[in-house]
């Protein structure tokens, strides 16, 4: 046998092998390809429940500083409030949208529980915060002990001022349960007294004005927890629970504690 032909079978088996192994460097680029697919995913699901566990620490923290911003918007100055309440509001606004995008069903239902009665307290907080500021200031002139014909007991109060503060406030708390009827028969006896008590500004009277005449959910203007700020509290909890079951394995950052929303 001749070189060339040595040469030629050497090339012809060559061949052979190359085809023969064709198929499995296909299996193997497959098995690549569909393993480099499978670490995409997993990574893409990781990055979705760290995002999701984010989104889902943002609400509970933005529910919070919230419910903090209510609870003293009434002894923050007027002229203040709308500011400072859009700008809290806002923040729980953004983080409820953010957990409706990247949540699960569950957490998603539970944090537009959250958002809800956000925008409940959002419509009467400035309301609220005009009512109460409004009581406070009146019960600081109850019976302050100032005066020599004061005798503590701001009822039967000698001083006409703090007897006036006393009783606006007793009608100012009794106005959610009148019929309007009822509300027109004291109305000026509640400028009189509110007038003989020195103890608002003219633009607090026009403000507290504004929010006899408004008169929806009027009892919750008065006691010192309304009803949708007991619910924020309530339904905040609820998502954290929920997003504590769902996202506390995402990622190495655990998810915020109860003391957040107490």
């Amino acid at each position: 046998m001749t070189g060339v032909d040595v040469g030629r079978i050497g090339t012809l088996l060559g061949s052979i092998a190359t085809y023969a192994s064709f198929p499995v460097l296909v299996y193997i680029a497959i098995r690549g390809e569909r393993a480099a697919r499978e670490a995409r995913r997993a990574q893409t699901s990781l990055d979705r429940g760290v995002r999701a566990e984010t989104a889902c620490h943002e609400l509970v923290t933005a529910s919070h500083a919230f419910l903090g911003v209510v609870r003293k918007l009434p002894s923050t100055e007027a002229g203040a409030r709308e500011a400072v309440l859009d700008g809290a509001f806002t923040l729980v606004r953004r983080a409820s949208d953010t957990v409706q995008f990247w949540c699960s069903p569950a957490a998603a239902v539970a944090g537009a529980r959250v958002f809800q009665c956000a925008e409940q307290i959002e419509r009467r907080a400035p309301h609220r915060a005009v009512v109460r500021s409004t009581l406070s200031a009146l019960e600081r002139y109850w019976c302050p002990g100032l005066d020599a014909a004061c005798d503590g007991n701001a009822e039967f109060c000698d001083v006409s001022r703090h007897w006036s503060a006393f009783r606006a406030c007793e009608l100012l708390e009794t106005w959610g349960g009148m019929d309007e009827w009822a509300r027109f028969e004291i109305r000026e006896e509640l400028e009189d007294v509110l007038a003989a008590s020195r103890t608002l500004t003219e633009e607090q009277l026009v403000n507290l004005r504004d929010v006899l005449n408004w008169g929806c959910d009027w009892d919750d203007f008065t006691i010192r927890e309304s009803r949708w700020e007991r619910e924020l509290r309530e339904a905040t909890t609820v998502f954290l629970d929920v997003s504590r079951q769902e996202y506390s394995a995402a990622s190495p950052r655990a998810m915020p504690g109860r003391a957040q929303v107490s």
